[in-house]
């Protein structure tokens, strides 16, 4: 009896064994022929993949107004990519470039971008090239921390404070032709800005350091004494020959960010030219809250229909009060109603952050993304785009007026 239950009990261990080896195999096979398993998994934000939903959840990241971003560019003479950098990155909250090119000459009028406070800047004053500046949005408290600049040195560092949390940018760069002192610089300022009081560290900077070369050590050996994470991986300069990774960005806790990637080149440079670096920060920041408010279209009025109205009003009953602050309310409310009558009027909806000539129309012919108003070719879609222009033009210039 004993050798018989033993004897079911092996066959059944057998049968399970057969069935457990079976199944796996049968989600093998089936998981093999999907072909869609990631070594490793994350989140969506991290995704390099090229699928056009995936770009646009990462552009939504990069302009939306929920979390804080920045951007970093090499731009070899802001001055002459002005214009082209206030349309690619006025959704930003803080900018950081390289080889800015300014001086003592250069005044803080001339370099200012829309809804930006006025740059911090260290400029190289004895000769062409070279410098480093900082913008931050006005909403966003900010203060320079000079104390961890060190002479020599390009850089800038800049306390940004933002729903309790403090955080240090610093800027860098390093020209090619620098001698070895340079590095201790660079590790002495970064040290001191790590001893700081700040809660969070980003640094950003053109280190003329080929992170793609394995052979360079100096930079990486900072990043070791500093307890940094260099966040960047693919190459961000581009010449005749070659792509090198110059443009770097280490930071002292890798889940301050959400999502980071090397853009397009948007300069006008197609032979040696920097592409920027752009990332979401794990912070989210203070809302402006949008309002509504009443405007009333004046020049479209009928001011006849509107005398009329006034007149109609027994203004003996409503003055005739012994509240002042009631007869007010009353003498305004009749003045609103009969200009309701006779006067065009509409809600519109009012960002805090939007230029004065900014409306509805001119917003949604800016969100076309079939529109180009600069085809140089003569065309039929060239004469609608003229069109368009003059459609737009004529809405600024009311808005002006009004």
């Amino acid at each position: 009896m004993n050798l018989s239950v033993l004897s079911l009990l092996v066959i059944l261990l057998t049968i399970i064994k057969a069935i457990i080896i079976a199944t796996c195999l049968w989600l093998f096979n089936l998981m093999y022929r999907a072909g869609d398993i990631e070594k490793n998994p994350g989140p969506i934000v991290n995704s390099t993949s090229s699928c056009s939903s995936c770009s646009t959840h990462t552009d939504t990241l990069l302009s939306g107004n929920h979390f804080l971003t920045f951007t970093c560019l090499n731009t070899q003479s802001f001055l002459a990519k002005r214009d082209i950098i206030q349309a690619e990155f006025s959704d930003r909250d803080i900018l950081l470039f390289t080889e800015t090119w300014f001086n003592q000459h250069t005044d803080d009028s001339d370099i200012k971008l829309e809804s930006f406070n006025k740059p911090y800047r260290t400029d190289r004053n004895h000769k062409v090239g070279g410098g480093v500046a900082i913008y931050v949005k006005e909403n966003i408290f900010s203060e320079e921390k000079p104390e961890f600049k060190i002479n020599g040195l390009e850089c800038v560092w800049v306390k940004i404070h933002v729903k309790g949390i403090n955080i240090l940018f610093g800027k860098f760069y390093r020209p090619p032709d620098s001698d070895n002192q340079i590095w201790e610089k660079i590790n002495y300022s970064i040290d001191l800005a790590i001893n700081s009081n700040a809660d969070k560290i980003i640094i950003c900077g053109d280190f003329n350091d080929d992170q793609l070369n394995h052979s360079k050590q100096k930079l990486r050996e900072i990043c070791n004494q500093n307890s940094l994470y260099q966040i960047i991986t693919d190459a961000t300069y581009f010449c005749e020959r070659s792509v090198s990774l110059l443009d770097l960005n280490m930071v002292n806790d890798p889940d301050i960010i959400l999502y980071s990637e090397v853009g397009e080149n948007i300069l006008e440079n197609s032979v040696r030219y920097h592409c920027h670096i752009s990332a979401v920060m794990n912070i989210e920041k203070q809302l402006t809250k949008s309002f509504k408010r009443k405007i009333w279209q004046y020049h479209l009025g009928d001011y006849d229909l509107f005398k009329n109205e006034l007149l109609k009003i027994n203004w003996d009953i409503l003055i005739d009060n012994q509240n002042i602050n009631t007869a007010a309310v009353n003498i305004t409310e009749k003045i609103l109603e009969a200009a309701e009558k006779s006067i065009p009027n509409k809600l519109v909806q009012v960002r805090k952050h939007d230029p004065p000539w900014m409306n509805s129309n001119i917003r949604q012919m800016i969100r076309k993304p079939e529109m180009d108003c600069f085809q140089q070719e003569i065309s039929e879609d060239n004469i609608i785009s003229s069109q368009v222009l003059e459609k737009l033009e004529d809405d600024i210039e009311l808005r002006n007026v009004n």
